[in-house]
């Protein structure tokens, strides 16, 4: 389901209504689909909010739909152009996100730089491997915003020649930064050379 500004808003009003969520009836954008989830990078400013559980095992499997040159799931946003706006993940989860790069330098996560804020997101299930010196963890790799509300369970690896850096929830946690009510419960493992680091 291909879901832009405004589509799905009457079938949705009801539900946010009901969920006592009227503020989000002004959200542009409801994620439904591992096609709705990845479209959100084609409009970094927008706000979202996710309407089911959405399982990107099949998706960001290798060969699967979403598998980014074997590399599994290619994260949302990057250094140039930071996800600014809402997603509110509305209690739902995100699993079987795979990402297994060996991109050096790269930062990943289901989102690579976050400036906005996300909101409710559970990440599940889900196992990403970076191996080239990466900036990786579950929910975004820089955070620059406000992330509240969420958790994961993620297995987390990063290994590298001089240098890796993981996270369960984010990596780099900027100086504007705000982390709130969230926590991780999964494995982060690094090795590495030179620096390693966790968070």
């Amino acid at each position: 389901l291909l879901v832009g500004k405004g589509t799905y808003l009457e079938e949705c009003k009801d539900y946010v209504e009901n969920k006592n969520l009227q503020n989000e009836i002004d959200f542009l954008g409801y994620r439904k689909d591992v096609e709705d989830l990845y479209n959100i990078r084609n409009d970094l400013t927008a706000n979202y909010i996710l309407m089911n559980d959405i399982d990107l095992t099949e998706a960001t499997a290798k060969g699967g739909e979403y598998d980014e040159s074997g590399k599994g799931w290619q994260p949302i946003g990057n250094k140039d152009a930071h996800f600014t706006g809402i997603f509110n993940g509305n209690g739902y989860s995100v699993s079987g996100l795979r990402i297994e790069s060996s991109s050096s330098n790269t930062p990943l996560g289901l989102f690579a730089y976050n400036s906005g804020t996300i909101t409710k997101l559970h990440i599940k299930d889900s196992v990403l491997i970076g191996t080239s010196d990466p900036y990786i963890s579950s929910i975004a790799a820089y955070n620059y915003g406000t992330i509240s509300l969420c958790s994961s369970n993620a297995t987390v690896k990063a290994s590298g020649g001089q240098q890796a850096f993981a996270g369960g929830i984010v990596v780099f946690n900027m100086a504007d930064g705000i982390i709130q009510e969230s926590f991780y419960y999964g494995d982060v493992i690094v090795s590495a050379r030179g620096n390693n680091g966790t968070n």
